[in-house]
């Protein structure tokens, strides 16, 4: 039988819109969930995200291998690993994601080191395996913000869609049916969680409708090209 297949981090799994695993350790979601339902009648349950919508429109099962946080290291390696399951004729879909959920690792031990998760976090150096002072923490989350970020974001968005576009192009020689799509280019377009909810749930994730509409206008077109 086949499939629609996703892959990427929470935007790609419709974080927020349902209350599924890994979502229900997150009391927010549950909020947002229960408090501002959609009409499931009209909406035929689209209660999984953007994703949902594909599924139905294309009338197969969906496949949901997102993972909230992912890098695009991680989503790259995720698609590859999947490749034994895939048969000829299923849908992939895979989405980009920002730049800065970068994976380094530790000059000691070798152990991955997630720099979006240091990033965010103050300059305590003792959750960061080989760096040994503060003064070393701030050198280098200062080249992540001032120049990895805001300096290199543009080219290694050029480089990584590259690489999507050779990935998405031996998918389709395989067989398979492939959009991709970038967080750069999307993200910031569609309603979010607090814009719906007014700020009474401070989330960045799209809302239903915030979903809906990245799939009527992104994806949808995409699918119709590929049938």
């Amino acid at each position: 039988m086949k499939k629609l297949w996703v892959f990427g981090d929470s935007f790609a799994h419709g974080g927020g819109c349902h209350y599924d695993p890994p979502y229900n350790e997150f009391e927010k979601y549950l909020k947002y969930y229960q408090n501002y339902p959609i009409d499931y009648k009209t909406e035929n349950d689209v209660s999984g995200g953007w994703a949902k919508y594909a599924s139905i429109e294309l009338d197969l099962p969906l496949e949901q291998c997102a993972i909230g946080g992912c890098s695009w290291e991680e989503t790259y390696i995720n698609l590859i690993s999947h490749l034994p399951s895939f048969n000829k004729g299923d849908y992939i879909i895979f989405n980009i994601p920002y730049e800065i959920r970068v994976k380094d690792f530790s000059p000691i031990t070798g152990e991955e080191i997630n720099i979006f998760e240091h990033i965010k976090a103050s300059t305590d150096p003792s959750g960061i395996e080989g760096v040994v002072s503060k003064e070393d923490v701030k050198i280098w989350v200062d080249y992540y913000h001032t120049f990895h970020h805001a300096n290199a974001g543009k080219g290694w968005d050029k480089h990584v869609k590259g690489i999507a576009k050779k990935l998405s192009n031996t998918l389709n020689d395989l067989g398979y049916k492939v959009i991709y799509w970038a967080m750069s280019d999307h993200c910031e377009n569609y309603e979010t969680i607090s814009k719906h909810t007014k700020e009474k749930i401070k989330d960045h994730h799209w809302s239903f409708k915030g979903n809906k509409d990245f799939y009527k206008e992104i994806i949808k077109p995409q699918l119709n090209d590929i049938k």
